[in-house]
């Protein structure tokens, strides 16, 4: 295509080379996730296998499917689904100049599930904190998250309504509504993670002041984990709140290069916080076999201690001589 047919459809279509733009950063997106994909089962894997084999046979560590593994492995499978179908949807694009509304509307699902488990995901990984730190707060954070998963099925359904083939009033009104939605759902969801940072913080000030709370280790790790998982999802989900935005009017809003940035964001960021969580993961693991191994260095008697048990039980050495 030359530049005068290239400026012809431009013109024509203000976002034809937005198009172009994303649905080529969907092809690419979708081959970087899958890749990091397996390397990121691989390691969940591996750290669920080395929990069981290090554990005792009644330890809790022992299930490799609890409630936090099971939704850690659908976000790593969501999140690679999203990005399989959006690549799919690039692909037939740039092969068939054909809008393929059904990839785009599996992959809409599939991107506001991974949304809605992340939030299901810090609650059962941080709700032992708040019970410590604010148990008073459980039932409210319960509203939020029960708020959150309504918006984000408003939110699902709004995005259907602007793919089918609908009138274009319609549609229009839809891309007017997903704005409006987004933000709506994105401030309820950032109201729930920055309340669960303001328990971190409160829970690492406590561990450092009191030094009595039950399991501070791997509750300290969680919590200083987790502020790096708020400050990434938040990143994420300003980056989907802008182009959202971004992606809504008739006329660019903003250059090329900062609506790809913005949709770059959005597909890597996840693989990001995901990739925090198995780190953390790791280091509990770490954490629990140091620990282990300080109670079996303590519980075990010296060699002194040994010899002199042997020999005491065997009468060589009165209890009075001991005792001296």
């Amino acid at each position: 295509m030359d530049e005068t047919s290239n400026l012809t459809r431009t013109l024509a279509d203000p976002w034809a080379t937005f198009d172009d733009y994303y649905y080529y950063t969907c092809i690419q997106g979708g081959l970087v996730t899958i890749a990091i994909t397996v390397v990121e089962v691989g390691l969940l894997y591996f750290i669920l296998w080395k929990e069981k084999s290090c554990a005792p046979a009644s330890s809790p560590q022992r299930r490799a499917l609890s409630p936090v593994n099971s939704l850690l492995f659908l976000l790593i499978t969501l999140n690679c689904s999203t990005a399989f179908f959006y690549m799919l949807q690039g692909f037939v694009q740039f092969q068939f100049e054909n809008n393929p509304n059904i990839n785009s509307i599996i992959g809409i699902c599939f991107f506001l599930c991974f949304q809605i488990l992340t939030v299901f995901y810090t609650w059962n990984m941080n709700i032992p904190i708040i019970k410590i730190t604010a148990r008073w707060s459980v039932p409210h954070l319960r509203f939020l998250m029960s708020s959150y998963f309504l918006l984000q099925i408003a939110l699902l359904i709004v995005n259907i309504l602007t793919e089918l083939p609908v009138s274009d009033n319609l549609i229009q009104s839809a891309y007017n509504l997903i704005p409006i939605v987004t933000f709506i759902s994105q401030f309820v969801v950032f109201a729930f993670h920055a309340f669960i940072l303001a328990q971190f913080v409160t829970y690492l000030r406590k561990a450092r002041l009191e030094g009595g709370i039950l399991e501070t280790e791997r509750l300290s790790i969680i919590a200083r984990f987790g502020i790096a998982s708020f400050g990434c999802m938040q990143a994420f989900l300003a980056s989907y709140t802008a182009f959202a935005y971004a992606d809504t009017p008739d006329i660019p809003i903003m250059p090329v290069w900062l609506f790809v940035v913005l949709y770059n964001l959005q597909q890597y960021l996840p693989l990001v916080y995901i990739s925090i969580q198995l780190l953390m993961k790791w280091r509990i693991h770490l954490a629990r076999e140091v620990s282990k191994q300080k109670n079996v260095s303590v519980a075990l008697p010296s060699n002194a201690d040994t010899i002199y048990a042997a020999r005491f039980s065997s009468g060589q050495i009165s209890a009075v001589t001991r005792n001296g």
